[in-house]
């Protein structure tokens, strides 16, 4: 999970800011400590999801905070969010290059400096693919 506070409009010097919490496939050995709150809401999610489809994958959220976002609810609302995602239809996407298009359309950010901070994209990069043995 990465999470990002977008700069507030009129006060200089103020750039956006990242932090995210990560979950290696051979799990956590440690308690999140950087998102912590919003990691745990949004792995429960995603973790019953995935449960209920009887399937593993690798998840990434990402989450930004806005300035119009003035009266943090607590992370019961991600958690509520994140399962809402679920009962919608995915939309599917040919490339991941397209999918970072539609993404970018939806965030204020920069989609390349949340992905700059994953280390899940970074992992992806670097896996040897089972075409690379042919």
């Amino acid at each position: 999970m990465i999470e990002a506070k977008t700069p507030i409009p009129g006060i200089p010097h103020f750039e956006a800011a990242y932090w995210s919490d990560y979950e290696p496939f051979k799990g956590r050995k440690e308690y999140a400590t950087i998102v912590t709150g919003a990691y745990y809401a949004n792995r429960l999610a995603v973790v019953e999801y995935l449960q209920k489809i009887k399937r593993q994958a690798s998840v990434l959220v990402l989450r930004e905070v806005r300035p119009e976002y003035y009266a943090p609810l607590g992370v019961g609302i991600l958690r509520e969010v994140t399962r809402n995602a679920f009962k919608k239809n995915p939309e599917l996407f040919e490339t991941f290059s397209e999918a970072r298009k539609i993404i970018q359309s939806r965030m204020y950010l920069p989609i390349d400096e949340f992905l700059k901070q994953s280390r899940l994209i970074k992992e992806q990069k670097e896996q040897t693919c089972l075409h690379n043995f042919f």
